[in-house]
């Protein structure tokens, strides 16, 4: 019975799993990975060519996939189903350490109370570098949990851990976690006067260091091959070290963790002077790994996200599977064996299931805007335009501006070593498109006095004239900072003629840069809009969407 009901639990799994995959709200960081990973599919270097403080493998072994979709709005969802595979690999490495840890029913049970668990669920169901992160870091400490360790196992578990450096350099802290863990095992067994033969450990070390520096290494030369090597090491490592970010900005609660878990540590080291069973060495090994992860991430790490928590959250759920399974054990409900057990845990699940669909229901789709903005991107420009956006979002287009404005970016803006030449670099390039949201204040202003929104949160070049005083024949005085035809248009949506600095139009005009002087034939005084001919051909109104 219990059996088939893991059975149905896992069916459902799967198809929430792919309703949130179709209408889960799109996180802008989705949107910038797809950017990344277009740059691979044409041509483009990442770090020379294209911004970004990620490794550069999933973005790399997302490229074949990419390309089979071509430029199309909805990217992100098929991306996201080409995660699937990530996250199994995930479930399957927390089941086999739940299962060397347990027993397999914990396992079983471990594997859904984590894929349920709404962080979890919503956060592995985007299309992110953190996917492949995951599954990676949970398959090393499947190995280093899992049989009697080897050379060959070490090794295996270096090359996975090192080609999770080249994932994300947040991977530091894994090393970390395990590092200490190790040390500590160590300590433990000579507090308790067992013999450790040092040539098998010294061998492990060599053979995990070994793998761990191939694929780092591999990358660190091709970028050095193609004239990205300092490059490659900005974006990854030193760009992310700057003051003024979420966790080095203050002084708070958050610093106690790390010596927190060091007291915890030591005292570990007396009170579990009398276990007894090999494998709590394991199970201690993970619990310090965790536990050490969390702190070092809590404490050290410049800036906190969701994302971060991915590769602790499956292995509290093996702890947790398993205090349930210990907590209600059959003893106590003899006339009902094990559905003591099997009810506090569909308890558990449930409650997350509801958790998660009180908090975005499944079949409610929350990614049309996003969508739209990418659509309404790809039938306003063509493909040698330039767009301007936040990280970008709008996926298919070059950016005129370097940087990705992250956490980090505007952090250096803040301290000054990155000026924000967002406003001049528009100029520069006369980039006629652009997406205001989450570019900074002053840059906003500018796309403001410049720009008219499209809807969708994306504009393109032109102003909106307001209403005007008057009989209509004084002349509208406006300034232009980007050359290029434009449209004049009424609120009505119909073109409008008459002369600009003298010259005489019908509906269009070409603005140079500078001041200028527009009369209008019939005189009128309603709103109106200079407006980027390009869009007005395409299909596109100031004053409403198409």
């Amino acid at each position: 019975m219990e059996k088939w009901l893991l059975v149905f639990l896992f069916l459902f799994l799967l198809a929430i799993k792919v309703a949130y995959a179709l209408n889960f709200r799109i996180e802008s960081d989705e949107l910038q990975h797809l950017h990344v990973v277009w740059g691979w599919v044409t041509g483009r270097l990442p770090y020379r060519d294209i911004f970004d403080n990620h490794g550069p493998l999933f973005h790399l072994l997302c490229a074949p996939i990419f390309s089979l979709f071509g430029e199309r709005a909805d990217i992100v969802i098929p991306m996201r189903f080409a995660m699937f595979p990530l996250w199994l690999w995930s479930l399957w490495s927390v089941y086999a350490i739940g299962k060397s840890l347990y027993s397999p029913r914990i396992a079983a049970w471990a594997v859904l109370l984590a894929a349920f668990f709404p962080e979890f669920l919503f956060t592995s169901t985007e299309f992110r570098t953190d996917d492949l992160w995951m599954a990676l870091w949970l398959s090393v400490l499947s190995i280093l949990i899992g049989a009697k360790l080897t050379r060959a196992r070490a090794f295996v578990a270096g090359l996975l851990l090192g080609a999770a450096f080249t994932v994300t350099v947040k991977t530091g802290l894994m090393l970390g976690a395990v590092t200490v863990a190790g040390v500590w095992i160590w300590i433990w067994k000579w507090k308790r006067q067992e013999t450790i033969d040092w040539k098998p450990q010294f061998g492990f070390m060599v053979a995990g260091g070994l793998g761990l520096a191939i694929l780092p290494l591999a990358f660190a030369l091709f970028f050095w091959s193609r004239g990205a090597f300092d490059a490659f090491v900005y974006c990854n490592i030193t760009h992310n070290l700057v003051p003024h970010t979420q966790n080095w900005n203050q002084f708070d609660g958050h610093l106690l963790w790390l010596p927190l878990a060091i007291v915890a540590a030591v005292i570990g080291l007396f009170r579990s002077a009398s276990l007894q069973e090999a494998v709590w060495v394991r199970r201690i090994f993970l619990a310090l790994v965790t536990l050490f992860y969390f702190a070092a991430l809590k404490t050290l790490f410049p800036t906190l996200t969701r994302q971060d928590d991915l590769p602790y959250l499956p292995l509290l759920a093996i702890f947790a599977s398993a205090a349930i399974h210990y907590g209600t054990r059959p003893q106590a409900m003899r006339f009902m064996p094990k559905m003591g057990t099997v009810c506090a845990l569909l308890v558990v699940v449930v409650a997350n299931i509801g958790l998660a669909f009180r908090m975005s229901p499944p079949l409610q789709n929350k990614n049309r805007e996003e969508i739209a903005m990418i659509a309404d991107t790809l039938r306003v420009t063509k493909r040698s335009d330039l767009v301007m956006d936040a990280i970008g979002e709008t996926i298919f287009r070059d950016r005129p501006f370097y940087y990705a404005i992250e956490a980090f970016t505007k952090a250096r803006f803040a301290v000054g070593s990155i000026p924000n030449r967002i406003a001049e670099r528009l100029v520069e390039t006369g980039t006629a498109v652009v997406r205001p949201r989450g570019l900074p204040e002053s840059t906003k202003r500018f796309i403001d006095q410049n720009y008219v929104g499209l809807g969708a949160d994306l504009c393109v070049l032109g102003k909106i004239i307001p209403v005007r005083n008057g009989n209509g024949r004084d002349p509208i005085h406006f300034t232009s900072v980007i050359p290029g035809r434009f449209v004049v248009i009424s609120k009505q949506g119909k073109l409008l003629s008459g002369k600009v600095d003298g010259v005489v139009f019908n509906g269009s005009c070409a603005l140079s840069i500078g001041e200028h002087a527009l009369f209008l034939d019939n005189g009128m005084t309603d709103r109106m809009a200079i407006f980027w001919e390009n869009a007005f051909l395409r299909g596109f109104l100031p004053f409403k969407r198409p």
